[in-house]
């Protein structure tokens, strides 16, 4: 019945199997003692950085671990929920308030970008969030974020303006670029759940509402012409375009790509030619649209319900290195597939321009490291299969690509050690990519606000200052 009742609760995905001994759900009116109070709670957000201060303090007076869930995304158990511990939905913090002057939003915690789209859309309105509907806004706004606008106004860590956050002591703060907490500030901006719970965000808004994107699936033989099509695009530094493109097993002899390429405006500049160029696709989504339904037709490509890993590494741009890692990816794959019962594995792979890096030290900078980085390919392997049976067949899959890819970049001399957080596995340390001097000083950030370890010991979730979830893969 326990497991029955958290499923029910929040949904969790069959990468989390973590069952907590209890979960927490805070409500603009939560804890409400009697209805005549319910008009004075509902918009009060004191109360509820009140409950989630009372929950921390339980559980440091209990040493009972918890886990904190925004969107639930993160793609391996115990990210967001705590096995026989206490779990804290945020699901609820879905407000999404803009400035009477336009100019910013603040977003509640517990939001997914394609509901806060949805709102702002009518509007005309925008922020520079997650580019998957389902995505939440609490994990994605700690790890990096690489938005629509990122070529424009940099990653979404790199345009926040103020958090509320609620601290190891239970109490509630706010942290700006110029307040009391520049340094906390600072630590927030990739820095992941170390420091404390945030329950809202407030972003600049963007004037906008149609954007231009899609999609197009192509078969195997147009690889070559897809991987130019990439490196054009990762080297064309127009602010306005990113890109995800994907090479997919999607059965023993169907190996498939899909590009979806955005662009920030109505219509696409000449940077999306060498993909519109790409004869004999075998589907078509790209055209004007609004932001919600650009996210949510992303979204549509990335269903939840599976087991899943992603595992990320990063290079500089380069064509015939890149040609080398979608190879060793497709031959890895290609001599364990059949061992995976509804294997879904792909090599999804986006890139970081100057647009994106040159944001990286506006209001006193972000703990990434790579701000003075060449540009660079970001790349994952992401794999979803169905049985439990299967985990260990996929992991060792993972561990060959991702050694064999290193060794590839390593041999190019163009090696990147920045793993981006939020596409990162359990086994992988994407704090320790940020740079030793960087780390060092998140890990007094975390001290100062946080002496006994509270985010660290007992909300054991996520990417840790002191080392990764699980022992590495590589």
């Amino acid at each position: 019945m326990r497991e029955y009742l958290y499923k029910q609760a929040l949904h969790p995905t069959p990468s989390d199997e973590s069952l907590p001994s209890c979960w927490c759900v805070p409500d603009r009116s939560e804890d409400v003692r009697s209805r005549q109070h319910v008009r004075d709670l509902i918009d009060d957000p004191g109360h509820v950085a009140c409950t989630i201060g009372v929950l921390v303090l339980l559980s440091r007076l209990t040493q009972c671990p918890f886990a904190v869930r925004s969107g639930g995304h993160a793609a391996f158990q115990g990210a967001s929920s705590e096995e026989d511990g206490i779990t804290v939905s945020l699901s609820r913090l879905n407000q999404v308030t803009v400035a009477r002057d336009r100019k910013t939003v603040k977003v509640g915690s517990g939001n997914v970008w394609g509901l806060v789209y949805s709102v702002l859309d009518k509007q005309g309105l925008t922020v520079p969030g997650g580019r998957d509907a389902n995505v939440g806004v609490g994990g994605l706004s700690l790890g990096g974020g690489i938005s629509y606008f990122a070529g424009s106004v940099g990653m979404t860590v790199d345009n926040i303006e103020s958090y509320e956050l609620v601290t190891a002591s239970g109490i509630p703060i706010t942290v700006t670029a110029n307040g009391l907490y520049s340094d906390l500030y600072w630590a927030l901006r990739g820095g992941g759940n170390n420091f404390g719970i945030v329950i809202s965000y407030t972003y600049p808004a963007i004037e906008r509402n149609d954007v231009w994107g899609g999609s197009r699936a192509y078969m195997a033989d147009q690889w070559p012409a897809v991987i130019s099509a990439y490196i054009s695009g990762a080297k064309a530094e127009d602010e306005h375009f990113n890109q995800i493109i994907s090479f997919a097993r999607a059965s023993d002899t169907l190996r498939i790509a899909n590009a979806q390429i955005y662009y920030s405006l109505p219509e696409p500049g000449d940077v999306v030619e060498p993909y519109l160029a790409i004869p004999n696709n075998l589907s078509d989504t790209y055209g004007t649209k609004t932001v919600s339904e650009l996210a949510i037709e992303l979204s549509q490509d990335s269903p939840n319900g599976d087991r899943q890993i992603w595992h990320i590494q990063a290079a500089q741009i380069d064509e015939e290195l890149f040609t080398s890692l979608v190879d060793i990816f497709d031959s890895e794959v290609d001599a364990v597939y059949d061992q995976v019962n509804a294997f879904a594995p792909a090599m999804v792979c986006q890139h970081i321009d100057r647009n994106i890096l040159s944001h990286m030290k506006k209001n006193g900078g972000n703990p990434l490291g790579i701000a003075d980085s060449p540009p660079l390919m970001l790349y994952f392997f992401s794999g979803r299969w169905d049985d439990a049976a299967d985990d260990q067949v996929v992991y060792d899959l993972t561990k060959r690509v991702a050694a064999k890819w290193k060794a590839e970049t390593q041999k190019h001399g163009l090696a990147s050690d920045y793993l981006y957080l939020n596409y990162a596995s359990r086994f992988q340390d994407p704090i320790s990519s940020y740079g030793a001097s960087n780390k060092a000083r998140l890990v007094k950030i975390a001290k100062q606000y946080d002496p006994t370890g509270v985010f660290q010991e007992l909300m054991p979730g996520g990417f840790k200052l002191n080392g990764t979830p699980n022992d590495l893969l590589e």
